[in-house]
């Protein structure tokens, strides 16, 4: 069999599926190992960057070179090219874990969460204010009309990692730099963002709710699924 090193080629691929905001975006492969680059495509030494983040993570850099690159910057690379998938909670469910969903989606988390907010606005006057939609018929919209996968069973070994909000600065675990619907939590297999519904929702449900709705998709067939409730 034979040994991937620095000089194996990466795959490169455009994505047939675009950012909202309409930026490309490029799957780079190697080793096994694929990501996501949002813009451009990754330039030859931004190839070498990845490459040689794989190859140092599992310890066979040292066949290359001993002093190739600092282990902090390396680590950050590394980050920046990790997996990323979304876990959406709300804060009243009586258990988490099984209520939640992973989803893997090439949105960004603001995008992402002024789209699920928009839902349940929509779900809310379409259907009944007093009522919250179901987690599973807000992923079945959100995997119709966003392109996003359910990844729940693939990556369920993360939930009880990702249940709480626990900080913790130094190890960079968990992080909530800007908002208090958003946590990020960098575990070594994967990058998790998770989404607390309830906060969001708040966040923009004031006099002027409706202009989130330009997140959701023109026409009468989200709006018809999304009042389908009982589907």
């Amino acid at each position: 069999m034979k040994t991937t090193n620095i000089h194996t080629e990466a795959k490169i691929t455009l994505n047939s599926n675009y950012t909202i905001d309409g930026d490309p975006i490029h799957t780079i492969e190697f080793d096994g190992v694929v990501a996501d680059v949002i813009g451009d495509e990754p330039t030859k030494r931004e190839i070498e960057i990845f490459k040689t983040g794989i190859l140092y993570e599992r310890e066979r850099l040292w066949d290359e070179s001993e002093n190739l690159v600092d282990d902090k910057v390396m680590r950050k690379l590394l980050k920046k090219y990790k997996k990323r998938i979304y876990r959406v909670d709300h804060c009243y469910f009586y258990d988490s874990n099984k209520s939640c969903l992973l989803i893997e989606s090439e949105l960004e988390p603001t995008d992402l969460v002024k789209i699920i907010v928009a839902i349940h606005l929509k779900f809310e006057e379409l259907v009944d204010e007093s009522l919250d939609i179901e987690f599973i018929h807000l992923l079945d919209i959100l995997k119709r009309f966003y392109n996003v996968k359910d990844v729940k069973e693939k990556y369920k070994n993360i939930l009880n990692k990702t249940y709480g909000y626990i900080f913790d600065d130094e190890e960079e675990f968990c992080t909530n730099d800007e908002y208090d619907y958003i946590y990020k939590f960098n575990l070594e297999e994967v990058e998790v963002i998770k989404i607390e519904v309830v906060s969001a929702r708040d966040e923009y449900c004031g006099s002027n709710f409706k202009e989130i709705y330009k997140y959701l998709v023109k026409g009468s067939e989200i709006e018809n699924m999304i009042s389908d409730y009982m589907g």
